[in-house]
């Protein structure tokens, strides 16, 4: 056998240059103007693939004198064909060429022959005739050939799995590897069970069906093709999908092929010429390898990474694998030829798993089920899978949420997933090494080191984060790792059966040691407590809570601390006043979530009982601004309870104890008092009072540097301008606020901000911007879970309905959020949709509706039932709540609307009265709007006794003050007697700005009287939409009078789907009973 040359000089495209190898080896690159070759000296021989692609060997000869010549030679048609080349100094790369292009030119002749096809395309890579030569050296054992491609396709996973059941359309994802086939390469990086090989089936099925994609070629490895030979014998086996013909040229390149008189032929030189073969593909083709992470072989790397290196326009790569495989991705990166998608896109976020368990599940879950879910699960597909397989035969929501909400990774089938999937595939000291590390939160080598008695464990590391198991790096330089919670979870458990309860418990404890060594407070407190040391994390705890008290602290650090103290035994607890005082502290900041407050998960009596405790021990420690501190929470405690008179007691004792002149740590306990003062202030309508409050707070929160409070100051400081009346400050403290709260990323307070401006826009009759506005908030509920924000977004988008003639569609909206609306859910937010209800129904002129929500809204307040009792008898008998839950701001709204249903049914006398009520009283404690918009309802009084001159001295007046803010809906939502009114006015208007203003109303009101008409439904056929047929046959049935099991009879139904049906009616039309659903039901011709 002749040898194999060990010297190869070939032109590389994709650089423009030649390249030297030596063996498998690239050793230097030359420009085409290069012309020095001292390495000619050291070597006799060597092979040249010039730009064409065609090959010959070049041989140094000595004549006879001594003298050194260059020959070329090439077999052609079963002879060798010698060329001269010259003397060493001769021998440029440009004479190379020009040999090359004689040997072609012979090729040419002797292949394309007359009345045969030949290959006359113009070769792209290198050794483009190569395979011409092999196809002249098929052997003739062609048979056997076939016949072991055909058991190496056998034994190749050559089909992409199938789907299972519950697949979730991940559109975001698709259009990413929609995207991917612009590059070369498309890499999918996470550990197992991310959902890698799902998602490129369920694109594969979705882009076949639209017959956007190449030829397919899928190969799944197994641990069987870590081999050059196995490897590519595979990937060359399924590249048959792209062509048949290329099923001979795969097997050749993979055996030894020998060409005379160049020897062995290299498998990048092999691969070269397959890569020509592809180039020509006319509908190229896309290559899969799934499973990469089993590939270990060096040499299967630098072969892929060549093959990389010569990828023809015609193909497209596709890697699916655990860990970063050691190609050269950087390179691609920098070039624009990588897509990467790795864990973080591939993690199901928080609408995904909704989706995903709503597609599993007969029911929908809770928003609070949901969250927990993902924070257990952090988007593991696998993981969201095996949990439905536990769940499938369960159909109670309750038994469900409760396991969700208990869900950790000792449990089956998680626990199994993880001790047979993924720890028994490592080996025995890899398994020792996650086992005693599972106990740390943060792993790095050296504390990997201290617990395992090992020197190796950074390499350990290095090597579990390579081969994608579910460890994540927490920092750039790579020292600091965490295990995935329920993995940790899964090896803890697994630690315990095998090394004992005791070893576990030391283990913890020796990691807390090391934490505290190193300053890590954080992660040493966690390890006590689990190390079950709770005299040593009470000391950890209260030292840390001493230094951190200096700081700005958030919702995160409360929430921690609550989950902390609550591991403490009483005992342990009871001696530290800082630690029952920190425990009061989480217990009422820590359950704070998405911007609402929830009940605490102890009675409030646990609270009291905890600070009681460190009031007494401050007492007797003499720490005199910690008892102002306990007093400040006991005062927000009841505030959130709705006893003003205690919260405002306890938060003018703390006051006593924080003066305003205390350093910044002790101001804390000041500003939350002032808050508790400032919103009983805000809540009882005395809005000049509770806004220079909270300018106060607003300054305190800043010179304390926390940024969170102070936000949320000016956040309600914006608010309050808007009740004030003072639209244009309040738009300044919005647009402040947006800035911030954009450039800190803080989602959180983005939504009320901008449905606070929509608001503004609304009233400045934008209503493009304003739904926009509404539309961005309620995007951002959906991104949060937030279903207040949620209902807020939708109540504007109500209101903007209805200002564009869109009534109807505004009263479906409305009912529909009443019925998935609670008063325990969200009391405030239910009554601002009644009111807003009672507008629009009042606004089409459907008094009895606008009267039915008006008496439930009287429900809450006292005050409304003195007004309402004379509308309807009854309804002074109705049973208020003890306390006020009605802010006095919308209590003074809803009087403003009584007083709109009293002058609708002539009653002016009655309507005057309490329109002047409101006003002196809006006045007096700076609600501006509403004394503005009791000031303009007075001038409908004046017209309805015939009183025009006092209407148009009135309606001057509210001209005036309304014009600094620029008012507009204020005016327009009168409708059109007050349009006639202004333009009576007009002429008696000469102030030049004044008349602009009044101006810019008219022509605003021209472009709505020209609108489209879009006609009211009846309110029976929108309430009855909402009904479902059979509901309405219910009601038919209910309104006769038939009980429940007569109903079920007649509809042939159980009693028990009556019942419900029941109830579902009960809800959409806001009654309790039957006489009422009755009664509302013949009101709404529904009967």
């Amino acid at each position: 056998m002749p040898r194999q040359l060990s010297h190869l000089l070939h032109w590389n495209p994709g650089t423009s240059a030649y390249e030297l190898r030596v063996g498998n080896r690239r050793v230097s690159t030359f420009l085409p103007a290069d012309h020095r070759f001292d390495w000619l000296k050291e070597i006799s021989s060597f092979s040249f693939y010039c730009r064409s692609g065609v090959q010959y060997t070049v041989r140094k000869e000595k004549m006879q004198r001594g003298s050194v010549y260059w020959y070329g030679y090439r077999r052609l048609e079963g002879r060798i064909v010698k060329r001269y080349i010259g003397k060493t100094a001769d021998l440029t790369l440009a004479r190379l060429e020009e040999v090359a292009s004689s040997f072609a030119n012979k090729v040419h002749s002797a292949v394309s022959k007359p009345g045969q096809e030949g290959e006359t395309a113009v070769a792209l890579y290198p050794l483009a005739s190569l395979s011409l030569t092999l196809e002249k050296r098929q052997p003739k054992n062609l048979v056997a050939t076939q016949s072991h491609i055909s058991s190496s396709l056998q034994a190749a996973s050559c089909l992409p799995p199938r789907l299972p059941a519950y697949v979730l359309t991940r559109e975001r994802l698709l259009e990413r590897l929609d995207a991917a086939l612009e590059s070369k390469l498309t890499l999918l990086t996470a550990p197992v069970g991310f959902g890698k090989t799902t998602l490129v089936c369920q694109w594969l099925k979705a882009r076949r069906a639209d017959k956007q994609l190449p030829p397919i070629a899928w190969l799944s490895l197994e641990a069987s093709n870590n081999s050059l030979e196995s490897f590519w014998s595979a990937v060359m086996t399924v590249s048959q999908a792209f062509q048949p013909a290329l099923e001979y040229t795969a097997q050749v390149l993979l055996s030894p092929t020998v060409l005379p008189p160049f020897g062995l032929l290299t498998l990048e030189s092999g691969l070269i010429a397959l890569l020509n073969k592809m180039s020509h593909l006319t509908k190229g083709g896309l290559l899969i390898l799934d499973d990469y992470h089993v590939i270990t072989e060096p040499r299967i790397h630098e072969t892929l990474a060549f093959m990389l290196e010569h990828l023809p326009p015609t193909l497209h790569l596709m890697i699916l694998t655990r860990g970063e495989p050691p190609l050269p991705l950087s390179r691609l990166r920098v070039k624009g030829e990588l897509c990467e998608i790795q864990t973080p896109e591939l993690r199901f976020s928080r609408q995904e798993t909704a989706a995903f368990l709503q597609q599993a599940l007969p029911f929908e879950l809770s928003t609070e089920a949901i969250e927990r879910l993902e924070e257990r699960l952090e988007g593991w597909a696998a993981g969201l899978r095996l949990l439905t397989l536990t769940l499938r035969r369960r159909d109670d929501q309750q038994e469900i949420e409760q396991t969700m909400t208990t869900l950790d990774g000792s449990k089956r089938p998680m626990l199994d997933y993880f001790v047979t999937e993924v720890l028994a595939s490592q080996s025995t000291i890899v398994q020792s090494f996650l086992l005693q590390t599972s106990v740390l939160s943060r792993l790095d080598a050296a504390l990997c080191n201290e617990l395992t008695g090992r020197e190796d464990s950074s390499t350990i590391l290095d090597d579990l984060a390579r081969s994608g198991l579910f460890l994540e790096l927490l920092d750039e330089p790579g020292t600091w790792y965490r295990y995935y919670t329920l993995f940790a979870e899964a090896m803890q458990h697994e630690a315990r059966r095998r090394l004992g309860e005791e070893k576990l418990l030391t283990l913890f404890r020796r990691a807390s040691q090391w934490y505290e060594q190193h300053d890590r407070q954080v992660e040493a407190i966690d390890a006590a407590l689990n190390g079950q040391d709770a005299e040593r994390a009470a000391s950890l705890m209260e030292q840390h809570i001493r230094i951190e008290e200096q700081n700005t602290r958030d919702s995160h650090w409360f929430h921690l601390l609550h989950g902390w103290l609550g591991q403490l035994p009483g005992e342990v607890l009871h001696t530290r006043p800082v630690l029952c005082m920190s425990y009061a502290v989480g217990m009422t900041f820590g359950m704070r979530r998405r911007n609402k407050f929830t009940p605490f998960p102890a009675e409030p009596e646990r609270v009291e009982e905890l600070l009681q405790i460190a009031e007494e021990g401050f007492r007797a420690s003499g720490e005199t601004d910690r008892i102002g501190g306990a007093l400040a929470i006991r005062a927000l405690l009841y505030a959130h309870q709705k006893k003003s008179e205690q919260a405002l007691h306890y938060a003018r004792e703390s006051l006593r104890y924080h003066p305003a002149d205390w350093p910044p740590r002790r101001r804390t306990w000041r500003g939350l008092s002032l808050s508790v003062i400032a919103g009983e202030a805000l809540w009882s309508g005395r809005l000049e009072e509770a806004r220079q409050i909270y300018l106060e707070v607003h300054e305190l929160w800043e010179r304390c540097d926390n940024i969170h409070a102070a936000h949320g100051t000016r956040f309600v400081l914006a608010m309050l301008c808007m009740g004030a009346g003072m639209l244009r400050m309040a738009a300044q403290y919005y647009e402040q606020l947006l800035n911030e709260v954009d450039t800190r990323g803080e989602f959180m307070l983005a939504g009320p901000v901008r449905l606070g401006q929509a608001q503004l826009s609304y009233e400045w009759n934008k209503l493009d911007l304003a739904a926009d506005q509404a539309q961005e908030a309620y995007a951002l509920s959906e991104r949060l879970v937030n279903f207040e924000l949620q209902m807020q977004a939708e109540l504007h988008m109500a209101r903007i309905e209805h200002a564009r003639g869109e009534t109807s569609h505004a009263l479906l909206r409305l009912a529909d959020m009443l019925e998935r609306l609670s008063e325990q859910q969200s009391m405030q937010l239910y009554q601002e949709t009644l009111f807003c209800q009672a507008q629009l129904f009042l606004s089409v002129g459907d008094l009895m509706n606008a009267q039915a929500c008006l008496y439930t809204l009287a429900r809450y307040n006292e005050r409304l039932l003195h007004w309402l009792g004379d509308l309807q008898p009854e309804a002074s008998s109705m049973a208020v709540q003890a306390k006020p839950d009605l802010a006095v701001i919308l209590v003074e709204q809803v009087e403003l609307l009584v007083a709109r249903l009293l002058l609708a049914m002539g009653r002016i006398q009655e309507a005057q009265a309490l329109l002047e009520s409101v006003l002196t009283a809006a006045l007096e404690d700076g609600r501006n709007y509403n004394a503005l918009k009791a000031q303009l309802l007075m001038v409908f009084c004046y017209v309805a006794r015939n009183q025009t001159q006092e209407a148009l001295q009135q309606l001057y007046a509210v001209l005036l003050q309304a014009a600094p803010e620029g008012y507009m809906r204020f005016f327009l939502d009168e409708g059109n007697t007050l349009a006639t009114l202004l333009h009576s006015l007009a002429s008696s208007v000469h102030e030049q700005a004044l008349r602009a203003y009044l101006q810019s109303i008219l022509q605003a009101f021209n472009e709505e009287q020209n609108r489209p008409y879009v006609p009211v439904s009846s309110v029976a056929t929108a309430q009855s939409e909402l009904l479902s047929r059979q509901e309405q046959r219910v009601l038919r049935l209910l309104a006769t009078g038939l009980s429940n099991p007569e109903i079920a009879r007649e509809l042939v139904v159980s009693v028990n789907t009556v019942r419900t049906q029941i109830q579902s009616i009960y809800r959409k039309l806001h009654v309790n009973n039957r006489v009422a659903a009755s009664e509302v039901a013949r009101s709404l011709q529904l009967l």
